[in-house]
């Protein structure tokens, strides 16, 4: 019996996976900008915004055009409330509107960015957490 070199076993093998790419699944990193910032993994996503943050514990999945839903509860410490984030990621971007359920002007979009944390220079927050 002759022996088969083990690189050709080991491309065999590779080649005949059904291993997907699911970076085009889910949502995956940490996304920043002005003001608002995302951090996602395979098994939960962090929103951040001044002053506060909201979880979900699962993962963020992305439609064939990269559209995403993102709905949390923001946690201040002045209270909570509901938001929702609906957006679309394209290469190293992501363009987010974002919906809360206090009230206010239209729903103002944010530009984030791949691998940047969010920007809150600009912001102060008062009063002290629990």
């Amino acid at each position: 019996m002759r022996a088969i070199p083990l690189s050709i076993l080991l491309l065999v093998s590779l080649g005949t996976g059904c291993a997907t790419d699911s970076s085009d699944d889910i949502l995956l990193g940490q996304w920043g900008g002005e003001v608002l910032g995302i951090r996602a993994t395979t098994s939960s996503v962090v929103v951040t915004l001044p002053c506060g943050s909201g979880t979900v514990s699962s993962p963020v999945p992305l439609d064939e055009n990269g559209a995403f839903e993102i709905q949390t509860v923001i946690h201040q410490f002045y209270g909570d409330y509901g938001i929702t984030l609906e957006g679309r990621k394209t290469g190293r971007f992501l363009e987010v509107e974002v919906y809360t359920s206090l009230p206010g002007p239209e729903p103002p979009t944010y530009l984030l960015v791949s691998g940047v944390v969010p920007d809150f220079r600009a912001y102060v927050c008062l009063g002290a957490t629990p």
